[in-house]
């Protein structure tokens, strides 16, 4: 029986759990340590303070997945870039002037996208080097979508930088990326929790960072004007393309954290920050450390065994 999972479906006890990891270690074989970052656009800022908590608790994972936003944060931790994407978000919040140049471009007609994706590319090399992810210390991989295959591919080779833009490429937003015989899109399609692939490296232990599936509760259309005279909305089409993608992000996220949860689950609260809203770095950074302190303290007997592990090993983010 796996580690992951238990008889009959159901889930594994925290006792049952940490028995199997300790008899583990009894046998010469030290637990590996997974984490898991969720896509969800601007949202993904919150993996950010997640990753201080961690930090901070002294948790350091063997495994890294992330999907869309969500791998862009794993590729900043493994590669040792987290303090450049946390200067990012200082230096953007409050200013969307400042951030969305920073990535935007336009496509041409029949390259899929509104943009073409070459400037996001160049961009992410400003912040992560761009080396063969098979390369770094801890096992990376990011999470993408085959637009014709329908089904899920996992990019844990090659440059860590065209990962990423597969990754990211929200479907009619950015172009997709072609890879072989493949065109991908933003892994957010097929998993955007992808617990299961940290599963299948080997991971004993899973935390996961889910940004998606929480209410929307600002009570605000963002982006959008309303006009008196016809009484309706008028939305712009990035913000058709985005809430359009939330509502798949939602659906989707709950339903994969259903059939593979993870160990432990830390959702913070970024109900008030939209697929595009990445000049509201500092709230979405806060409520993701905020809630990973709070999950963290609430299963104090698996992160005890955790950090124990993580001490010996004398590693730290």
């Amino acid at each position: 029986m796996e580690l992951g999972a238990a008889a009959d479906g159901d889930e594994m006890s925290i006792k049952e759990k940490l028995f199997c990891l300790k008899k583990l270690c009894e046998m010469g074989r030290e637990p590996r340590i997974g984490l898991v970052f969720g896509s969800g656009g601007a949202r993904g800022w919150a993996h950010v303070g997640v990753i201080k908590a961690l930090s901070e608790y002294g948790i350091v994972p063997d495994i890294v997945v992330g999907t869309s936003s969500g791998a862009i944060a794993g590729a900043a931790l493994v590669s040792g870039s987290v303090d450049a994407l946390t200067a990012l978000s200082e230096r953007t919040n409050g200013d969307k002037t400042k951030f969305i140049p920073l990535f935007i471009d336009y496509g041409l007609p029949r390259s899929g996208g509104i943009c073409s994706g070459e400037k996001v590319s160049s961009f992410l090399r400003t912040l992560i080097p761009d080396r063969d992810m098979s390369l770094f210390p801890i096992k990376f991989a990011a999470v993408a979508t085959d637009i014709f295959g329908e089904g899920k591919v996992v990019l844990d080779s090659g440059s860590i930088i065209d990962a990423l833009r597969a990754s990211i490429s929200i479907p009619g937003f950015f172009s997709p990326v072609r890879r072989g015989g493949t065109f991908l899109v933003d892994g957010g399609i097929a998993d955007p929790v992808p617990v299961d692939v940290a599963r299948d490296y080997g991971a004993d232990f899973v935390l996961a960072v889910n940004i998606n599936g929480l209410p929307n509760v600002s009570g605000s259309v963002h982006g959008a004007s309303v006009d008196e005279d016809a009484g309706k909305a008028r939305i712009g089409i990035f913000e058709v393309l985005s809430r359009s993608w939330k509502i798949t992000e939602d659906i989707v996220s709950r339903n994969s954290l259903l059939a593979y949860p993870p160990d432990i689950l830390i959702e913070p609260d970024v109900s008030k920050v939209g697929t595009l809203d990445f000049h509201v770095s500092t709230l979405a950074v806060k409520a993701g450390y905020d809630a990973a302190v709070t999950v963290l303290d609430a299963h104090s007997c698996e992160v005890s065994f955790l950090q124990r592990i993580c001490g010996r090993r004398g590693r730290r983010l």
